[in-house]
């Protein structure tokens, strides 16, 4: 997290300014094409990151302090985030957004935080809401699948069979899963270790996809596998080693790679034929050294790019030249152009009153400016770079 200083003689960091980026026209166009804005975490900084377009190419970000910030799940007005040992689930205050007092009339969707889940440190990757409306992670730390159920700290519903207990300690560092109709089919593992940090040792090789809930292998020899998506009944995934979207075949495993892309490409969403892919530089640690992404001749940045499904091209590109080296998650808004997103750290949560006929705000008006970067012209250097 970027935290200010305040020491004596000290300027006090502005967070929008911690955080730079560098963004295509064509990407911002996309955004505004299909009228949708982008949800980011960035585990390093503890951030959460909104990204759109205020129109006319303009790019507009926002950011959130949650405290190592990593799985998204989106249903509806309803985004969860999974931080260091919480899950915290925020609403979109639709009626009050475009009144937010600082910025009035530059949103049309404004997060806030709602409710609170203590789960203790379970390094929750990818999250989804089911189709029963409750909340399922994907819990590294204890090797399996499970619930967010407001009573426990989290209810383990589905464990690879290589598995032999429920306990800490990244035994296979399960991380991604593919959901169809609200019901999860496919999982990611980096390996079908059942020892701690296991996995590390075949990283290069060891990753698998598995079917769920039969815990069949459907693919393996993978390269760090994460983030499997159905997309119209075809599956993808992202072999994060190698930088390279794939195609599963879901009856033989048969892998189509689609494009290489230049980073450690992890984070998936989906919105009207195009897919959204994050992309983060190596960190100085074991399960990272000596992974092929390293050796495709380019150079690796950390960012989003948009791939169209259809003919495999990458469309656009978000780079992140300053304040982020990781990206975790991802997720779609749709039909929100211009979105908002508040924390803890600030007072909007408490001074938006939102119910069901009625939206107002209390005084004193919520004050996020420092959470804001835009290419509106303020603050300095927020103009993006093409």
């Amino acid at each position: 997290m970027n935290h200010a200083s305040n020491a004596p003689g000290r300027r006090r960091v502005n967070q929008a300014e911690a955080i730079d980026y560098q963004v295509t026209p064509s990407f911002v166009a996309l955004l505004e094409k299909l009228g949708c804005s982008l949800v980011i975490t960035n585990y390093q900084s503890s951030t959460v990151m909104t990204f759109s377009s205020l129109g006319d190419g303009r790019p507009v970000q926002m950011f959130a302090a949650f405290q190592a910030a990593m799985g998204l799940a989106l249903a509806g007005d309803r985004l969860a985030v999974a931080a260091l040992s919480e899950v915290i689930v925020l609403t979109n205050i639709r009626k009050l957004a475009p009144s937010l007092p600082k910025f009035p009339g530059i949103f049309d969707g404004y997060f806030v935080p709602r409710v609170h889940y203590t789960t203790g440190e379970c390094s929750l990757h990818d999250m989804v809401f089911d189709a029963s409306g409750g909340l399922l992670a994907v819990n590294t730390a204890y090797s399996c699948i499970c619930r967010i159920d407001g009573i426990h700290n989290f209810v383990p519903v589905w464990q690879p069979p290589w598995i032999s207990e429920v306990r800490p300690g990244d035994r296979c560092h399960l991380n991604g899963m593919a959901v169809e109709n609200g019901e999860v089919r496919y999982a990611t593992a980096l390996g079908t270790t059942d020892v701690p940090r296991d996995w590390t040792e075949r990283r290069l090789d060891g990753g698998v996809l598995v079917e769920v809930p039969s815990g069949r292998v459907l693919a393996d020899g993978l390269c760090m596998p994460h983030s499997a998506r159905l997309v119209d009944g075809r599956l993808y995934m992202i072999e994060a080693g190698t930088g390279t979207l794939l195609e599963v075949d879901r009856v033989s495993g048969a892998r189509r790679p689609i494009v290489t892309l230049p980073g450690f490409a992890r984070g998936l969403a989906v919105h009207e034929g195009y897919l959204f892919i994050g992309l983060s530089l190596m960190r100085d640690s074991k399960p990272f050294e000596g992974l092929p992404v390293e050796r495709i001749g380019r150079e690796l940045i950390c960012g989003l790019v948009a791939v169209e499904i259809a003919s495999g091209q990458v469309i656009g590109t978000l780079r992140y030249i300053g304040g982020c080296t990781e990206i975790h998650d991802i997720q779609v808004v749709p039909g929100v152009r211009r979105l908002g997103i508040s924390g803890y750290d600030s007072d909007t949560h408490k001074l938006a009153i939102d119910l069901p006929e009625l939206g107002l705000w209390l005084d004193p008006p919520p004050d996020d400016s420092q959470h804001l970067k835009s290419a509106m012209g303020a603050p300095a250097g927020a103009v993006a770079r093409r």
